[in-house]
């Protein structure tokens, strides 16, 4: 089972500048405890970046290979670079692309979700949504 993690880095403090965002922590901890322990599991955790990131390519991977480790689970960690990630239409694009690349070997996404206002949830699609339309993957949203 391939297991498809999207996680988001954030600003943290002035000693770690930089980590995971608490939802993708939360679906990371959830994906690792469920699907973890199945011996043909195979998690893929993966960062869409902009062009003009600053950041290092390996920021937040660490953070997840250590939750990985404390249940014996390996996770593979990769960063994409997406034109406009700051635009939710280009990270849902890039999640769409991903999925194509992997000619359908992704069994699951597992995503974190934060709670948008009404406004937001009635008038813009979510990733999710266009996940099981586009391709019929089973998608679980971890608050």
């Amino acid at each position: 089972m391939h297991v498809l993690i999207p996680f988001d880095i954030v600003p943290v403090s002035k000693r770690v500048p930089f980590g995971v965002a608490p939802a993708s922590e939360n679906a990371m901890r959830y994906a690792i405890e469920i699907f973890g322990p199945h011996e043909d599991a195979r998690i893929t955790a993966v960062h869409l970046a902009g062009p003009d990131d600053a950041l290092p390519g390996d920021i937040g991977a660490s953070e997840i290979e250590s939750m990985a480790a404390e249940h014996d689970v390996s996770v593979e960690t990769d960063v994409r670079t997406v034109e406009n990630a700051d635009s939710m239409d280009a990270i849902r694009a890039g999640i769409l692309e991903i999925i194509k690349e992997t000619d359908r070997d992704v069994d699951a996404v597992v995503m974190g979700y934060e709670e948008k206002s009404f406004v937001d949830s009635v008038f813009h699609d979510s990733t999710a949504s266009r996940v099981l339309e586009s391709h019929g993957i089973p998608v679980t949203l971890v608050p």
